[in-house]
């Protein structure tokens, strides 16, 4: 069998016929080596394997016309080796939080360590304190004057945002008054300017007095046109004047208004402020009182326990406890401490682990460097991969939007999503079918006459996506359980009504080729020919 596009003849045996019909059916006993040449087998390998189906079957399909599309397949292999680098990069995270930990866990270690020494000094000094009455008295007095200082001081802390925002509101008044009083002050040279002018023009003062002098000025401040006449002018300036004299009193009245909103405000500030200062002198005293009694404290102590001088200069006395306080607080510490000497990921002379963690970070690092993905703008083989892949999803999408065309016919609609398998060894297409309000079918979920109409428009819309004008479809080249004559025929009359309503398929010219199947009901807009036998 041969087809010759120019004149859109087909050979089939020894007979040739002439296709001249945008759909033409073709059907008889016609001997499969006659038909043969037409035998597409990427083709039938596509159909063969429709869910999941392999992107390298759509490939192969369509590389002939798009030939940097097989390039999309290079991008599993920097799929795996990106793979790999972010398991290394993961280690490499996972040593180095391990690492981590062991040092937070001995600096930890260190700290508490040293904060439990603290305590025991603090414990000795404690019961000193217990052995002394007159420690005893500057001790109780010293802890008075510790919670007075408390007391005060979360007092001044809840008083100061009182305070500061009264001062705000009155220092703000303040600046609007200062404000208000420079704007009147300007207003008022305004207006005794005016009349000193008018005064001026009214006694005809000779060229070389002061004012005539600054004439120019004058008429410049109070906006006065120069070329007026001498009465234009007066009877300008006594509007000016009397303009003036009501921004005047407007100005006044806001001065009193916002003063008026001072004198409320200032007996409220007074009160907040005599308290917020006395505050303040109270504190002081109490902290000057404390470092005397710190000092004090301390004499005495050195008077008893020479020993105990030199941990002295370490210890604030504010923060000494009671014997059982400190007792406690010691019993509290010591079991932090066995936690984390229980920590698995720790050991009290860990620095030989510290020092090995240091080596498996540092040579994952080395061994990440040499895996990692380098990508150049200037490599052609990385930017035809990119193109290559999005080739692949422009013409899996054309597929789709064909598909979902033709597939309206019967009221299906298909989504195609390109996936990649665990491991990235193949890219898939796995078909999503709906049905009305039925969704996520599978291909297995269809009836046999949707599958059988499916395969053929699969066929089709690839066909199309290979940029063929004249597209031919046979019986003979599909599964022996899809070549069922009923639905067949019935799939060939769903697609000669798409066909004729779409001018979607305007250019394109359809020829089926039915073997051995009999038609038994006339198919409307199709052109039949019907063989016998091919010779």
């Amino acid at each position: 069998m041969t087809i010759e596009d120019k004149y859109k003849q087909i050979t089939i045996g020894t007979q040739k016929y002439i296709i001249q019909d945008k759909l033409t059916l073709i059907i008889g006993k016609i001997k499969e080596d006659d038909l043969i040449s037409f035998k597409d087998e990427n083709l039938v390998d596509l159909i063969t394997s429709l869910d999941p189906l392999p992107v390298e079957n759509i490939i192969k399909n369509l590389e002939s016309d798009y030939p940097v599309i097989k390039k999309s397949i290079n991008l599993l292999k920097y799929l795996k080796d990106y793979l790999k680098s972010v398991e290394l990069n993961a280690d490499l995270i996972t040593k180095y939080n391990n690492l981590t930990q062991k040092i937070i866990l001995s600096f930890q270690f260190i700290f508490l360590n040293n904060e439990k020494s603290q305590l025991n000094k603090e414990l000795e000094i404690a019961k000193t304190y217990k052995q002394s009455n007159e420690i005893q008295a500057i001790s109780d007095l010293l802890e008075k004057l510790n919670k007075s200082l408390i007391h005060d001081k979360t007092n001044l802390n809840y008083l100061e945002q009182d305070y500061q925002k009264k001062k705000n509101q009155i220092d703000k008044i303040n600046q609007e008054i200062q404000k208000a009083n420079d704007i009147l002050k300007n207003l008022t040279n305004k207006k005794k300017l005016c009349f000193r002018y008018i005064n001026s023009i009214t006694r005809n003062m000779d060229a070389s007095s002061k004012i005539i002098k600054n004439e120019t000025e004058i008429n410049s401040t109070l906006e006065l046109d120069p070329k007026l006449t001498n009465a234009e002018k007066i009877r300008t300036l006594q509007i000016k004047a009397r303009e003036i004299q009501h921004e005047i009193n407007k100005q006044k009245l806001k001065i009193d208004e916002t003063q008026l909103r001072c004198d409320n405000l200032s007996p409220q500030f007074k009160i907040i402020n005599d308290d917020y200062e006395k505050l303040v002198r109270l504190i002081e005293e109490d902290e000057n009182k404390v470092n005397r009694k710190e000092n004090e404290l301390k004499e005495t102590i050195s008077s008893l326990d020479d020993k105990l001088n030199e941990q002295l200069l370490k210890i604030d006395f504010r923060s000494i406890q009671t014997p059982s306080q400190i007792e406690l607080a010691l019993s509290d510490l010591e079991l932090r401490m066995k936690t984390i000497l229980t920590n698995e990921t720790f050991v009290q002379d860990n620095s030989l682990k510290v020092e090995e963690s240091l080596k498996d970070v540092n040579k994952l690092i080395n061994f990440s460097k040499k895996n990692k993905i380098t990508i150049s703008n200037a490599d052609q083989k990385f930017a035809d991969m990119f193109e290559g892949y999005f080739t692949l999803e422009s013409n899996v999408s054309k597929l789709e939007e064909t598909l979902n065309l033709l597939l309206s016919e019967i009221n299906l609609r298909i989504n195609l999503e390109i996936s990649i398998t665990e491991g990235y060894t193949k890219l898939l297409i796995h078909p999503q079918f709906a049905r009305n309000k039925v969704h996520n079918l599978q291909f297995d979920d269809l009836t046999t006459p949707e599958k059988i109409y499916f395969v053929i428009v699969m066929q089709i819309s690839i066909k199309m996506l290979q940029k063929s004008k004249t597209i031919l479809i046979s019986n003979t080249f599909i599964p022996d359980s899809y070549n069922k004559r009923g639905s067949i025929f019935r799939t060939i009359r769903k697609l000669a009504q798409s066909f004729e309503r779409n001018s979607f398929f305007n250019d394109y010219t359809f020829i089926f080729i039915i073997s051995n199947l009999e038609l038994k009901k006339p198919i409307e807009n199709i052109k039949i020919i019907k063989i016998k036998d091919s010779d």
